[in-house]
């Protein structure tokens, strides 16, 4: 898996993810998705501002 691939793999996990918080009831499991998915969007800019060859 190249970076353009992980990059489009974390990106469906955040959307899946967020997809899915709003069914969760429990507040202190909603706020760690919650981050989970802004740590998965850092490490997602991460990748494309330093791994991925510009086009």
């Amino acid at each position: 898996m190249d970076a353009k691939e992980l990059r489009h793999f974390l990106e469906k996990v955040m959307m899946t993810i967020n997809n899915e918080i709003d069914n969760i009831a429990d507040d202190d499991l909603r706020d760690e998705l919650e981050q989970l998915v802004l740590n998965i969007e850092d490490t997602r800019n991460y990748i494309r501002f330093n791994f991925e060859e510009e086009d």
